[in-house]
């Protein structure tokens, strides 16, 4: 059929103008040979991947019956008499393995359990945001989140409560996010909070709302549980290295847990 993955086509078109001339954007409807795309518009969704003398390859766009379509286009120059007089080419229609790859990637950086961002996530956007500093962008803060005695709900009520706490405290984060604050969890009961265009005013108002949306009485089961988080925060402007960073957000939710224990 015309959607199936691994169609499989052939397609001409005229040799490009000379030298400095803006080259074609799309192939006619009328230059695509294979019957089951007759009726598809065709367009390049970006630029060449890979060239050689020989060959050229690309990824674009086709609209079938309605429905895109993502194919891998190779060319290759006709060659008659020593001069290129054209380009001719296979397509191969990857609709299903590009959706695959983005869902596997989609899966390698969520959570499994709560949906959020995972660890592997955090350091990415980590990079992200610190090579977009160096280029000139705004400051970030990341913001620590451990759960106070998460252990102690585990033991005494079990692991299911204390996966539900843990969906739960995301939700309720997300809830409470401002544009440009990213929630990662990094394993077990310990979060972080990634804030964009971050200065210390707005980041220390990150961490009090944050904190307020999560400290209220949650019912699990008929178990009622009132929720406590220790937090610390750091700016990357401070020290302007992220392992630096990483670890004074960390000095600082450790110091406000045993501020919290002592205040108990």
């Amino acid at each position: 059929g015309a959607g199936d993955g691994g169609q499989q086509g052939e397609i001409r078109r005229p040799r490009p103008g000379p030298e400095g001339e803006k080259a074609p954007q799309g192939i006619a409807q009328e230059q695509l040979c294979p019957r089951p795309f007759r009726q598809g518009g065709f367009r390049f969704r970006h630029g060449p991947l890979q060239r050689s003398q020989e060959s050229l390859r690309s990824t674009a766009e086709i609209l079938v019956r309605g429905e895109n379509r993502v194919i891998l286009l190779s060319e290759r120059p006709i060659v008659k008499s020593g001069k290129t007089i054209g380009l001719t080419g296979n397509f191969t229609d990857i609709t299903d393995e590009v959706a695959r790859t983005q869902e596997l990637e989609h899966l390698a950086n969520r959570d499994e359990l709560t949906g959020t961002h995972n660890r592997r996530s955090f350091f990415k956007w980590l990079r992200e945001r610190q090579k977009e500093y160096v280029d000139g962008g705004d400051d970030f803060a990341v913001i620590m989140m451990d759960l106070d005695d998460f252990k102690e709900i585990n033991d005494n009520h079990g692991h299911e409560v204390g996966d539900r706490v843990l969906v739960e405290f995301t939700r309720r984060v997300k809830a409470s996010r401002d544009h440009g604050e990213h929630l990662f969890r990094l394993g077990g009961d310990e979060f972080v909070t990634i804030k964009e265009h971050a200065t210390a005013e707005n980041a220390q108002e990150c961490l009090e709302r944050t904190r307020a949306a999560i400290e209220k009485m949650m019912e699990i089961n008929g178990i009622e549980l009132n929720l406590g988080v220790s937090m610390g925060v750091a700016l990357y402007s401070d020290s302007l290295d992220t392992d630096i960073l990483m670890r004074q957000a960390d000095v600082s939710m450790y110091a406000n847990k045993k501020a919290r224990k002592v205040n108990r």
